[in-house]
């Protein structure tokens, strides 16, 4: 059994090398690379790496988006004994500058002319900084004297040089080489290096890959949009390799129309996809009407009662099988069709899943198995499993991984998953490592009768109201955004009466409702009628009647642009920054306390005009 990621990209590559590895669109189709082609290049690129003077323990970033260039530039860089240093590719100049400079990167693989242009925004910051790699230079004339070369021109160098060195290289690699270090973007401070071992990354991917589990079967073919500089697409990019499986490319932007052609078997991705999807659909629902919509309504009547028997690893009963299957072919099947007609399984990793969410899927025939972890534990410590979930839980624990909840409730996490501390920060890595070798992970939850791990927040983002109450604004925050037109939601109450939030609304959404409703304008506009403000007034209420008073959500604030990585609110693995919203909106939060506010935002509000400097999506 390969103890390396080099070795097990290696083996795996020779033992599968007439089967596809990767399918990327090139030229406005869909092009499919073989394990042999894809190791070829590997061994030329690492070669090419060497030539240019990388040597073991060397930090070799990739600034780019999720493609098949990434994959090829990581295993090349493993294979020299180098430390690959992901770069999230919606970074500013400026973010990238601050990793490339605090990793001590020497070179950095980059997408395309626009990347070049960042880095060359930040280079006489950057003086560690010897070469820039491009992978697409089209458009932009490299630098040389810079250190600009294209990537074709160091596979060339590689494939003339011989892969000789590079084999040497990648056997002097050990079990306990650093493989990689990823930032972490965190929801408050500067990033922080994650160092993740060869053994780390192959005894997450060799637990995550049994076979008994059913998470990954020999046939699948995965559709990744998710960016790879994210540990939970590492971890499925790693998976596919050491399965031989197909990883087809795509971004975020395309995905739904892509889904529709590459046909995948599974999915990885963050519940925000989830969420948007279901909100579309839900929207077409409820548009039904007469015998469409009474045949939509039992149709997920049915559903949900087969999701109840599936869940528990129940039989179902014969008559309800065929009136399921009677309504696929009716209602349902039209949904699965939207995701290719071919998905046995979406995984969902990164923030939590709305139950509701999760629900409606599985009535409709679609399971969504949720996971949980942290980059610190190298992506998951336990994940539901297609024969084996309970919804609203995260799953129970790989083997080989221990978890104790400390006395407040804390997870904690010792074996072989665990990282081995923050790049050059003793002092950070000490707050989350302790002397047992426990990683506290800063989340709450506990276990249940039948070992499913249940998540309830965030260690320091628990709300304790005034009355000394504690809640959770991540399960507030879910079920809102489980609504047709909410996008985004921020509850907020530490020290106060109640609980309060802000609201985003969906775009696309919106826009259908303003024309239905023959209401004109910018979003700017269109959030202050009174017919959008009673959209959020019956979501509110919808959330505020599934919990305890306590829970309940008093007052409300409408905002016109939504939460994003750009304007500095989410996270890359979309997670509310509470800090930076806070800090933005702490006049608008503060305002809801007053004694004479109002439930919604005031009709005329003169600071929403001032927040059309923002980038936003137009209705």
């Amino acid at each position: 059994m390969a103890s390396t990621l080099h070795a097990m990209f290696v083996e795996s590559a020779r033992k599968n090398d007439s089967k596809i590895a990767y399918i990327q669109r090139e030229g406005g189709a869909w092009k499919h690379h073989s394990f042999a082609n894809s190791l070829a290049r590997v061994e030329a690129l690492g070669a090419g790496l060497l030539d240019l003077g990388v040597v073991p323990g060397d930090r070799v970033a990739i600034f780019s988006g999720s493609r098949m260039e990434w994959s090829l530039a990581d295993y090349a860089t493993l294979g020299t004994g180098a430390t690959t240093v992901p770069i999230y590719q919606t970074n500013s100049a400026g973010e990238a500058q601050y990793i490339l400079e605090n990793s001590n990167s020497s070179v950095v693989f980059v997408e395309d002319a626009s990347y070049v242009a960042k880095i060359r925004d930040e280079r006489a910051n950057m003086p560690k900084l010897q070469h820039v790699i491009v992978f697409d230079p089209t458009g932009v004339e490299l630098d040389a004297e810079a250190g600009e070369i294209a990537l074709a021109d160091v596979e060339a160098s590689g494939r003339a040089t011989g892969s000789a060195g590079w084999y040497a290289a990648g056997d002097a690699v050990s079990e306990d080489t650093l493989a990689t270090i990823i930032y972490t973007s965190g929801t408050t401070g500067p990033p922080k290096g994650c160092m993740l071992t060869h053994h780390n990354y192959v005894f997450m991917t060799e637990q995550a890959a049994v076979p008994s589990l059913g998470l990954f079967t020999d046939n699948d073919r995965m559709v990744l949009f998710l960016p790879l500089a994210h540990t939970f697409a590492r971890l499925v990019h790693f998976v596919s390799t050491r399965m031989g499986l197909e990883l087809a490319y795509t971004s975020i932007a395309t995905l739904m129309d892509d889904l529709g052609e590459l046909k995948p078997t599974m999915v990885p991705s963050v519940p925000r996809v989830f969420e948007k999807a279901y909100t579309r659909i839900l929207g077409q629902f409820n548009e039904a009407t007469g015998v469409k919509r009474a045949l939509i309504d039992r149709a997920m009547k049915v559903g949900a009662l087969r999701g109840r028997y599936i869940q528990r690893g129940r039989r179902v009963p014969p008559l309800l099988a065929a009136q399921h299957a009677l309504f696929h072919k009716l209602v349902f099947s039209k949904i699965h069709a939207r995701f290719g007609g071919n998905i046995r399984i979406f995984i969902s990793g990164g923030a939590p899943l709305s139950r509701e969410v999760a629900e409606f899927f599985l009535a409709c025939g679609i399971i969504i198995v949720e996971g949980y972890g942290l980059t610190e534990s190298t992506t998951a410590m336990c994940v539901n499993l297609p024969n084996d979930f309970r919804l609203g839980s995260v799953g129970k624990l790989f083997e080989g991984t221990e978890v104790k909840i400390a006395e407040d409730g804390e997870i904690l996490v010792k074996g072989g998953i665990v990282f081995q501390g923050y790049y050059e920060n003793e002092e950070a890595t000490k707050e989350v490592l302790d002397g047992e070798g426990w990683l506290h992970t800063g989340d709450i939850g506990d276990f249940d009768r039948e070992g499913f791990l249940y998540i309830t927040d965030r260690k320091k983002d628990i709300i304790v109201t005034a009355g000394g109450k504690n809640i959770s604004p991540a399960n507030i925050e879910g079920a809102l955004k489980a609504t047709q037109y909410v996008s985004q939601a921020f509850a907020y109450g530490d020290k106060k009466p109640y609980i309060t939030a802000l609201v985003t609304l969906d775009p696309d959404e919106l826009a259908s409702f303003a024309a239905t409703n023959e209401l004109e304008g910018d979003i700017y506009q269109l959030v202050q009628e009174p017919q959008v403000q009673e959209l959020v007034r019956i979501a509110i209420d919808k959330v505020n009647a599934e919990v305890g008073r306590v829970e309940q959500v008093k007052r409300v604030r409408i905002l016109p642009i939504d939460f994003t990585q750009e304007t500095g609110e989410l996270t890359p693995s979309l997670k509310v920054k509470r800090k930076v919203v806070t800090d933005r909106y702490g006049e608008w939060i503060e305002e809801m306390y007053a004694a004479d506010a109002a439930d919604l935002a005031p009709v005329t509000d003169p600071r929403i005009g001032a927040l059309q400097d923002q980038p936003t999506t137009s209705v």
